[in-house]
């Protein structure tokens, strides 16, 4: 449930057109091909129902990823990041999205097909959980609903199916160091001191 809370559409006009992930306060990461398809046209993030525009921080078209400057709700918590590295042959993995512009955020469960690939001259988690038009720039996450990936792809090919990819964790981690090193990932540690903390 937290993971779905921390999803966000994007959109072009009216149409939901990729998804974004919440990972700090007023950030949102998503991947570049999502922005490039919205450039020079009404785009905004929606986030509780409500439309919030957003600037671009930062953009890695070769690894396709970007960080986006939303100003968001309070209310939308930061995901929770997994650890791409320990995912093995076979482990639950969910996808998070809104495909084919759907409304509803949409959940497709699925397996690691392989935790490193090597597809169209970079590495990727392939995985078998349905990717469509509109996942890309979600989150994939593991069976606690820790982030572990950055949903980009699918081979979309007469007879090819169920053949998905997502960024690496790790790898978006990488990007957020050189583009915002101040953001730092929420990890179940600090998720549950920031869910005990307060008074008494």
């Amino acid at each position: 449930e937290r993971a779905t809370a921390s999803v966000v559409a994007i959109t072009s006009y009216a149409d939901r057109i990729g998804t974004g992930v919440v990972i700090a306060p007023d950030r949102v990461l998503t991947v570049a091909h999502v922005v490039d398809a919205a450039e020079g046209t009404p785009t905004h993030v929606i986030a509780s129902d409500a439309l919030f525009a957003y600037k671009v921080l930062a953009i890695d078209r070769e690894r396709d990823l970007a960080l986006l400057a939303v100003d968001l709700p309070d209310d939308i918590p930061a995901i929770v990041w997994g650890d791409d590295a320990a995912l093995t042959l076979g482990d639950d993995v969910i996808a998070i999205g809104f495909p084919i512009g759907l409304t509803s955020v949409t959940l497709s469960k699925g397996v690691v097909s392989a935790p490193r690939q090597q597809y169209a001259g970079a590495v990727f988690i392939q995985t078998d959980a349905a990717i469509n038009p509109g996942n890309s720039g979600g989150p994939l996450v593991d069976a606690e609903g820790r982030l572990v990936g950055i949903n980009v792809a699918k081979v979309a090919q007469i007879e090819v199916d169920a053949v998905g990819f997502a960024v690496p964790a790790s790898d978006a981690q990488a990007f957020l160091e050189r583009v915002a090193p101040e953001i730092v990932p929420l990890s179940d540690t600090s998720a549950s001191a920031a869910a005990t903390d307060g008074p008494g």
